[in-house]
């Protein structure tokens, strides 16, 4: 989960951080703008590749988080017709993409 959560803050960063705003910023005052665009494709690379890892990542903690909900569950005495991991839930897909 530490892993996760360090994942999250840095592309979080790469989003709407301060190395977003720098990024922008230097981007947008560019003399070149084909390098300055290239730049940004390289970023946009960058930023969708830390996403794919975090999703990889949440995958591999997906039965641990499970068991730990259901876990959770039963301490409250929760009586649910179906185990966390027999349910479905519905992602939406990330922003700019």
């Amino acid at each position: 989960m530490a892993t996760a959560n360090e994942q999250n803050a840095a592309l979080l960063d790469l989003t709407q951080g301060r190395t977003a705003m720098l990024f922008a910023m230097g981007a947008a005052s560019a003399q070149d703008k084909q390098t300055a665009g290239e730049l940004y494709a390289a970023f946009k690379t960058q930023r969708a590749r830390r996403r794919d890892e975090l999703l990889d990542r949440l995958q591999d903690l997906k039965e641990h988080l499970n068991a730990a909900i259901d876990a959770v569950e039963l301490e409250l005495g929760l009586d649910l017709p179906n185990r966390a991991g027999d349910r479905h839930y519905v992602s939406e897909p990330p922003q700019g993409s």
